[in-house]
């Protein structure tokens, strides 16, 4: 709808913050709704930019401080240990939001991945996370 009314009222760019992997023909339901929302974004403003961030940090996001939360307890499970992750920091990310709705000419129909500089997998980002927050408990890997 979003997408609809700036071409309805002359936009000049529109910049749409999807999810990596986002592809309408996911098997996950997340993966796929991303995927359709982007068809629909191109279909009403075809020169839109399209972003798709990795997981997303910052001072304030719920995921980072549940993690770093439960770094408190003496063992941390982590679920799917060896799962890969390029974390973004969020002004990062609203950085690129800002100069993809500001230079449309360069940015407009690209879409564009966007992670941090490292990648990780999830056990080294809750330890990452539980170091920060001054925690060093064990952690105890699960399985996918």
């Amino acid at each position: 709808r979003a997408a609809e009314l700036a071409t309805k009222t002359g936009a000049e760019s529109f910049v749409h913050v999807s999810a990596i992997n986002a592809d309408p023909e996911s098997p996950s339901v997340y993966g796929s709704t991303k995927g359709d929302g982007e068809r629909l974004v191109r279909a009403a403003f075809p020169q839109a930019t399209i972003v798709r961030p990795s997981l997303v940090f910052g001072l304030e996001d719920q995921l980072t401080n549940r993690f770093a939360g439960m770094a408190r307890l003496p063992v941390l499970p982590v679920l799917a240990p060896r799962t890969r992750f390029q974390p973004v920091y969020v002004r990062d990310l609203g950085l690129a939001i800002a100069r993809a709705a500001l230079d449309p000419d360069r940015h407009g129909g690209q879409t564009y991945e966007i992670g941090g500089p490292d990648v990780m997998t999830m056990r080294q980002l809750n330890a990452t996370i539980a170091q920060a927050a001054g925690q060093s408990p064990e952690i105890l890997e699960l399985p996918d």
